[in-house]
């Protein structure tokens, strides 16, 4: 996890969520940046509010090692936050997606079963209460890459760096302001190309949020790619996976 009580960035979540949270603390600002690799197992026997739980807990765990192992940083009371946002990011596509599904919970006024499940006055307990209606989760835009782009990868000998990736994202964040950008990337052996970004506010309780194309950069990319009949696919498909609008 990375701390910052000034600025924050990432680049390149593929298959890892992005967890960003902003919190003030005895009126000090601060944010952290989670790369979450684990998902959830589709045939999982846990409830959304217990997926929930385990989520927050890894949460507050991470902060809490993050201050100690940071020199010259604060340790954190949860029952001292007085306000905190959360913004989710990054993965791959999956129906379902039990992540996402179990921070959705937050989106709303909790409801009596994800409130019982959490013991009270714990840290934990006092994470889910701030991050409550507090929370924006973005779509996954990332995929994986096909067995078979994957099996002929491997019989031509190609190493990595030569293989299509899937796309990922990418966060700069300034918790001062409270605003930042998310991008979408594609790679491939072309090289790479920012294919859209939107602006982060979490200075508001914004509920919407709008990918825009970089119309320029893509038909530079596409014109470089366009008689390549292995990257135009995968082009076209990261393409189709950005809803441009509100989302």
């Amino acid at each position: 996890m990375q701390y910052s009580d000034s600025s924050i960035t990432t680049t390149g979540l593929t298959g890892c969520y992005g967890f960003l949270i902003d919190i003030k603390h005895d009126d000090n600002s601060f944010c952290f940046l989670e790369h979450h690799s684990c998902a959830v197992d589709c045939s999982t026997q846990s409830t959304l509010p217990e997926i929930l739980l385990s989520l927050i807990k890894d949460l507050v765990k991470h902060i809490t090692e993050t201050l100690k192992s940071t020199p010259g940083s604060k340790s954190i009371e949860f029952k001292k936050i007085s306000d905190a946002s959360l913004f989710i990011c990054g993965g791959i596509q999956q129906n379902p997606d039990y992540i996402r599904l179990a921070f959705a919970l937050l989106q709303q006024p909790l409801n009596p079963e994800t409130r019982g499940i959490f013991q009270a006055e714990t840290s934990e307990f006092y994470l889910l209460q701030r991050l409550n209606c507090r929370t924006t989760i973005i779509d996954a835009v990332s995929f994986l890459l096909s067995d078979e782009i994957e099996d002929i990868a491997a019989d031509a000998g190609l190493e990595e760096d030569d293989l299509i990736q899937p796309t990922s994202v990418w966060i700069t964040y300034d918790c001062r302001s409270k605003k930042g950008h998310l991008g979408v990337r594609f790679q491939s052996a072309a090289g790479k190309v920012d294919l859209a970004q939107m602006l982060i506010d979490l200075s508001t309780k914004k509920e919407q949020y709008e990918w825009q194309l970089r119309p320029d950069e893509v038909d530079h990319f596409y014109n470089l790619i366009k008689n390549d009949q292995q990257q135009l696919p995968m082009f076209s498909e990261a393409m189709g996976n950005i809803i441009i609008g509100k989302c």
